[in-house]
């Protein structure tokens, strides 16, 4: 059986998750600030095509947004991954491999009988059972799925998928599309190639392959193979272990005052407690850190970590509480306006095994 590769796309998923809750917003346009509320992280079309790009502080765009009806709201990641759940769900019933790519993304092997008509199907699914709009890219190779979801998104076709698997249109789109539009060649990459003439995903993948390897080394000659359609990055369905969690968060207004401090650690070392015990992980220690604003020029400045091992590896919300709270008093200094404050968990292992 012919498999190839889907890659799976939520639309301004942020945004779409929040007007899954609100039907008001759907011809509204809309942002999702960071977790500061400091900078734009997720913009719906509408927003796009106001020219606000990714990234921008939104202290420039405050008065666009009285002036344009623009809706704001902060992250709300807790429900955004639960939604990611939901989309990673639905799509495994599609597939039996998943590789899940990030929280709005993902890869999925399809066979190649009917494959637009399974695509429609996917699309449909996810807006009628989720309420989520996707789009879906599909070729032979994960790269080529990439650069075939990224033409969905320029040209807005309907419906919301396209198959690049001809020979002579991959020729022709590689020639027309930028060397920044193919996953994994960043701006340094892309600037290193131009240098050499070597202006287009076409003219990159017409390179021999020892030439690649010699001169950019053998991810990019990966990448080149991939756009000839010959599979290099298999889809990774089991999720690399991990190693370390962190919660932290910036505040509304800087706090100075120790007992503020250590209510705000041992909030973030509770919800790091939760989520170790819905991974089945423990820790074996802790990590605290504070600083103040960097970005003010008249406070004074001050940031510092510090980390302490565990008797035992744990997840106990009181057990973490407390090593935390140990922590804060080793790098606490008084007589600063502290800005963000986290808690990183370190050395994670599964509940299941412990060192004695």
């Amino acid at each position: 059986m012919d498999l190839l590769t889907a890659l799976i796309d939520a639309d301004n998923f942020y945004v779409s998750c929040e007007r899954l809750f609100n039907p008001a917003l759907r011809n509204r346009p809309v942002v999702v600030l960071s977790n500061n509320d400091g900078c734009v992280v997720a913009r719906s079309q509408e927003v796009k095509d106001m020219g606000v790009g990714m990234g921008t502080p939104f202290f420039q765009i405050r008065r666009l947004a009285a002036e344009r009806n623009i809706a704001v709201f902060s992250s709300n990641y807790e429900l955004y991954g639960d939604i990611s759940t939901r989309l990673m769900r639905i799509l495994g019933g599609f597939s039996a491999r998943v590789e899940v790519y990030s929280i709005d993304e993902a890869f999925i092997e399809l066979a190649a009988d009917d494959v637009e008509a399974t695509c429609v199907r996917i699309i449909d699914t996810c807006r009628n059972w989720l309420g989520i709009p996707v789009k879906i890219g599909v070729g032979r190779t994960k790269t080529l799925a990439k650069v075939a979801a990224e033409l969905v998104k320029q040209t807005r076709i309907v419906p919301r998928c396209r198959v690049l698997l001809d020979a002579g249109e991959i020729a022709a789109v590689l020639s027309r599309i930028g060397l920044e539009d193919i996953w994994g060649v960043g701006s340094r990459t892309s600037a290193k190639l131009k240098q050499r003439g070597i202006v287009t995903p076409a003219r990159l993948a017409a390179l021999p392959d020892a030439y690649v390897r010699k001169h950019f080394g053998v991810v990019l000659a990966r990448t080149a193979a991939e756009l000839n359609g010959m599979v290099c990055f298999n889809l990774e369905t089991a999720p690399p272990s991990q190693k370390n969690l962190c919660c932290s968060r910036s505040f509304g207004q800087c706090v100075t005052g120790y007992e503020e401090l250590r209510e705000a650690v041992s909030t973030y070392a509770s919800e790091a407690a939760a989520r170790l015990r819905r991974r089945k992980l423990k820790t074996s220690s802790i990590t605290v850190f504070i600083l103040t604003d960097r970005f003010s020029r008249t406070a004074a400045q001050y940031a510092n970590s510090a980390c302490l091992p565990l008797g035992l590896a744990s997840n106990d919300t009181l057990a973490l509480v407390r090593q935390a709270h140990r922590v804060l008093d080793l790098i606490f200094r008084p007589g600063y306006a502290y800005k963000k404050a986290g808690v990183l968990l370190n050395d994670l292992v599964p509940e299941t095994r412990q060192q004695a």
